[in-house]
């Protein structure tokens, strides 16, 4: 991304942590949408999930599954996959910002399932000016993940998981005469998932699959020796699909998901002139600290907690496990943010192959960055087409 006037360092740490959304604000008309560091990491990076409104957590298991639940692993058709998913990010704008990842599995044996992926995430070039408008540097700020997963299936039709994950955040690349280091995080997920096949008069293959994630619990992220740590963008994610089979050819899926970020909300204290400031001790608390005060810290009391949840639906149709249409509606309350949009998308599998495409449609008239938002993704089931363990599906 180039600018002819330059872009001041400032920018790129806004671009980063302010999370691209609106301003929402409580009843004393104070802004209360939250940011967090690296936003980028709860960024749905494959097409399938982005085409039914980036639901995930109680989906039927694929190789993106460490994103979304790392439990339904454990339910995986087969042995083995992969997944490698691209996205252009705010296209509107540049064409040079993108997410790139990889991500794959591997079945050890009936109870037991491992996985491994990559997140890369470019905010393309930048020209860098010094306070008299002078050239001080030109880089490519980005920011990676490297995350392990673990599933064990307690039960014939329930799972636990986990994640660990190592992020990096370096948004003074190339630079000149800066005092702001390479940011360096640690996170884990724990998770559950619960997948039981229903009988339906009328109905083949009728299952019931309930989702829950906690995600990204770890440390803060520090740039300035001497400045404040950034929350990491902690997250609950609960959901629940049903899916249902018309006939031997035609099936369909229906989810419905709730996230609400697992950061404290914003305080104000007095400042001069009896001006409302942000709390200086607002970043004092410890990660788990401010997770655990976030389901209840709300100036505006419960509903203000309740505005902090974004509700997420969406649909796949599927015939004869080749062809797929999906669709889907992302609500995000003002205090969240305020993103509303609805998704479609689509995909095809040819034997081990599978390939998905995901496009976001605005639905309000305020524009944004993420408009007309695309991605893409190559899915390989590289085991047998069903696993010679009991996966349930």
């Amino acid at each position: 991304m180039r600018n002819k006037r330059g872009i001041a360092f400032f920018i790129i740490l806004s671009i980063s942590i302010g999370n691209l959304i609106g301003q929402g604000v409580n009843k004393k008309g104070l802004t209360q949408t939250i940011t967090t560091a690296v936003p980028f990491i709860r960024i749905s990076p494959d097409a399938r999930s982005s085409g039914m409104a980036d639901v995930g957590v109680s989906t039927s298991p694929d190789a993106m599954s460490g994103f979304h639940n790392p439990a339904k692993f454990a339910f995986a058709e087969s042995d083995y996959g992969a997944s490698l998913n691209f996205a252009p990010w705010l296209r509107q704008i540049t064409n040079d910002i993108y997410l790139a990842t990889a991500s794959g599995y591997k079945k050890i044996n009936e109870n037991h399932t491992f996985g491994a992926g990559f997140r890369y995430f470019t905010l393309g070039e930048i020209q860098y000016t010094n306070d008299q408008g002078g050239s001080n540097g030109s880089g490519k700020p980005n920011e990676f993940v490297l995350e392990g997963h673990y599933a064990f299936k307690l039960a014939e039709f329930f799972s636990i998981g986990t994640s660990a994950r190592f992020i990096y955040s370096n948004l003074s690349s190339g630079l000149q005469n800066n005092d702001v280091s390479a940011g360096t995080a640690f996170a884990v997920d724990f998770s559950t998932f619960y997948s039981k096949p229903l009988e339906i008069n009328g109905l083949e293959s009728s299952r019931l699959n309930i989702g829950f994630n906690m995600s990204n619990i770890g440390s803060k992220m520090q740039y300035l020796a001497q400045g404040e740590a950034d929350y990491l963008p902690a997250n609950l994610g609960f959901g629940t699909t049903f899916e249902a089979g018309i006939d031997d050819a035609n099936k369909v899926r229906a989810t419905l998901e709730f996230n609400k970020l697992l950061v404290p909300s914003l305080r104000y204290v007095n400042g001069p002139n009896n001006t409302p400031i942000l709390d200086p001790e607002y970043r004092q608390q410890s990660s788990i600290a401010g997770v655990l005060s976030s389901f209840g810290d709300s100036e505006d009391g419960m509903g203000g907690e309740i505005k902090e949840i974004i509700v997420q639906a969406g649909i796949e149709y599927s015939y004869m496990k080749t062809f797929f249409l999906r669709t889907g509606y992302f609500f995000e309350p003002e205090n969240a943010g305020g993103r509303n949009f609805a998704t479609a998308g689509a995909g095809f599998r040819y034997k081990k192959m599978m390939l998905d495409f995901s496009y976001l449609v605005p639905l309000k008239q305020q524009r944004s960055p993420l408009d007309n938002q695309m991605k893409l993704s190559i899915t390989f089931d590289l085991g047998i087409e069903e696993s010679q363990f009991n996966s349930g599906f």
